[in-house]
């Protein structure tokens, strides 16, 4: 495990903070480190995990499956996210193949994130735009009616 004094005065001072909160084992305290420490770093990166499962004194692990957890939470840098809707509307619809399509397409499955650090993948429950589904966004641009022929032709 990387030393506490090895990482940047910003993350010192918040190790600092959540040691002294004195709050081991407290998840509601360790998603906030984990944002804290995210807002930092862009991510929460593996030395940054190790140090923060010390302070909190929980086992590596619980960290990974919280970031897991929260969507908003990322243990690797990426440029654009790339989100398929889930939702039942859109699922009736074939968003699995279409998930399943880019997964195969990118080489990561959904939580994870392109080995060149382009993009995360991921799903939500729905976009409130159910009549157009099935829907994906990539960064900020949606796209509606998705086929399997429009994921070839984006990547």
């Amino acid at each position: 495990m990387k030393d506490l004094k090895d990482f940047s005065p910003e993350f010192q001072e918040a190790a600092q903070y959540y040691k002294d909160q004195n709050t081991p084992g407290d998840q509601t305290v360790l998603v906030e480190f984990l944002r804290e420490t995210q807002e930092l770093f862009g991510c929460i990166p593996n030395d940054a995990k190790a140090c923060i499962a010390d302070i909190m004194q929980v086992n590596p692990a619980l960290i990974d499956t919280i970031i897991k957890l929260y969507p908003s939470l990322c243990s690797q840098k990426y440029k654009e996210e790339i989100i398929v809707c889930s939702g039942s509307t859109c699922s009736s619809r074939n968003s699995a193949a279409i998930l399943k399509k880019l997964e195969k397409k990118l080489g990561i499955r959904q939580g994870e994130v392109t080995k060149d650090g382009q993009y995360l993948l991921r799903t939500q429950k729905c976009f409130k735009q159910c009549p157009k589904g099935p829907n994906m966004k990539i960064g900020e641009q949606m796209y509606h009616h998705v086929t399997e022929e429009l994921i070839d032709k984006l990547f």
